[in-house]
């Protein structure tokens, strides 16, 4: 079965859905899912495009990518899905690009941005990303309470790599954003 055009979609199929593990990070604002269409052998092309089609009818502004490679980015182009690619590759260590992530998404919250990221799973990277935001954001202040919160969200535990980001973003308290320079504008 081939993809359809989104303006010929009619009843059910116009409302698409919900793309699997979706969750709000901060309600209205933040959130997070598996990669759109599924991973891996379960990928379909049908399902990412009647994911895209939800994501676009949910009022969410921006979708980013944080999959190391470039997968769906043309479906998103294609479907009209604004989107920006993130990566956050596994062989790296993934606190290096974090405050520039972060600063990114601070200036898309504050400008009352809706966005959705995704992996290719809700893995320890992932949980370790956000607990590491809602600490530069301020919204938590320590790792402890961090990583409850998070374990919490996600409902499973924080593994190795996702504590090394939030004790790593925990303990630089000079790349928060609290502590950065006011901008100019």
């Amino acid at each position: 079965m081939t993809e359809m055009s989104i303006s010929s979609l009619r009843g059910k199929w116009a409302q698409g859905i919900q793309p699997r593990d979706f969750l709000w990070v901060l309600k209205d604002q933040l959130a997070v899912c598996e990669r759109l269409g599924g991973k891996g052998s379960s990928h379909r092309p049908i399902r990412r495009q009647e994911e895209i089609v939800w994501v676009l009818n949910s009022n969410i502004d921006l979708t980013i990518s944080l999959i190391p490679g470039t997968h769906n980015l043309d479906a998103y182009k294609k479907l009209g899905l604004p989107h920006r690619h993130w990566p956050l590759n596994d062989g790296e260590d993934p606190t290096f690009n974090l405050p520039k992530i972060y600063e990114q998404m601070g200036i898309a919250i504050d400008n009352n941005k809706t966005m959705l990221m995704h992996r290719i799973s809700l893995d320890d990277t992932v949980m370790g990303f956000f607990g590491g935001f809602l600490l530069w954001g301020g919204y938590l202040e320590n790792a402890t309470d961090t990583t409850v919160m998070v374990e919490r969200l996600f409902s499973k535990q924080v593994g190795s790599k996702g504590r090394r980001i939030i004790n790593t973003i925990a303990a630089d308290t000079s790349i928060r954003k609290s502590e950065l320079p006011a901008s100019d504008d």
